[in-house]
């Protein structure tokens, strides 16, 4: 069985660290001897349990939590904990797992190491082991996931400035056509709202006219296209097209024509004259102003919240 020791502290594991919001470490056992205490255990050091009882009752479970570990035991009634192993390994990458064992058998511990196991306990194990080499495991996961996730970034990154060094080059060439010009800022406002760029729900242009002497609303995309469009942004970035390319794949998406936020949109027409209208003075100081709730630190015009909505 599994033994607490006398006299043990609690140990702050930084939970927060360990475990994403809503994951939590399983336990495999078929004996609630062994289960309850050490879930109470743990749960008293701010990490979130569940157990299960066999393995059958480990699988029903995949789709309802989010699980960082597993603690499995080997000899489980319905499944041999050792051939339930490479289900987990293989179904579920991303699970760590902490075999759980009634022999100190060396060979056994090995072959567990060999099936993919992140590490191994023998029974009788002290809750301080156990511990120990849950907060071990977690850490190294911890590890891999922000590598990962630092990976994903550092492409998305190099990404996004290929893209603008692409999109620089082709609007500062001289033989730009009004029709290129269209479908480049159009794709500008999917990058906005799509996953890889700024996740907005919702993204209008407005540009002045020839003279300068108005700004109107040109073009929008709004939620009827976003997820679309979100779809198209994230697939071509995997297959690696330039901005040109990405640019003619969106012009043949949902964008191609009037959406219901460009329609609004372009009944937007503001008065270069009018020096207090936040479009104004954030176009004219070249500055970003952020409006919560219907305010800022400037004047927001009555009429373009009630134009947005």
């Amino acid at each position: 069985m599994l033994e607490p020791v006398p006299g043990l502290h609690h140990i702050s594991l930084s939970p927060a660290k360990l475990l994403a919001q809503d994951e939590v470490i399983v336990i495999v056992d078929d004996d609630p001897a062994i289960r309850e205490p050490l879930r109470k255990f743990l749960e008293s050091n701010d990490l979130a349990v569940v157990e299960a009882e066999s393995g059958e009752q480990l699988r029903k479970l995949y789709g309802s939590v989010k699980m960082a570990l597993i603690l499995l035991d080997i000899g489980l009634p319905d499944i041999d904990g050792l051939s339930l192993l490479p289900e987990i390994i293989n179904e579920h990458p991303g699970i760590a797992v902490i075999m759980l064992t009634g022999t100190a058998d060396l060979d056994v511990a090995l072959d567990c190491i060999r099936k993919g196991a992140d590490d191994y306990l023998s029974k009788p194990a002290q809750f301080e082991q156990i511990l120990l080499v849950v907060r071990k495991v977690l850490e190294r996961r911890h590890l891999i996931v922000e590598n990962i996730r630092y990976q994903e970034d550092l492409e998305k990154a190099h990404f996004r400035i290929q893209l603008l060094h692409q999109l620089s080059l082709k609007m500062n060439s001289v033989y730009l056509s009004t029709v290129e010009l269209e479908e480049i800022l159009q794709a500008i406002l999917v990058g906005i709202t799509a996953e890889e760029g700024l996740r907005y729900n919702r993204a209008f242009l407005a540009i002045f006219d020839e003279d300068g002497n108005v700004l109107e609303g040109r073009l929008g995309i709004g939620s009827e296209c976003r997820e679309e469009a979100g779809r198209i942004w994230a697939e071509l970035r995997h297959k690696k097209l330039d901005f040109l390319e990405i640019v003619q794949n969106i012009k043949q998406s949902c964008l191609n024509g009037d959406t219901k936020v460009t329609k609004l949109i372009k009944m937007l027409r503001v008065p270069v004259t009018d020096a207090e209208h936040i479009l104004i003075k954030s176009a004219l100081e070249k500055r970003s102003i952020l409006v919560e709730n219907g305010r800022a630190d400037v004047p927001v015009a009555r009429e373009l919240i009630e134009l947005l909505g």
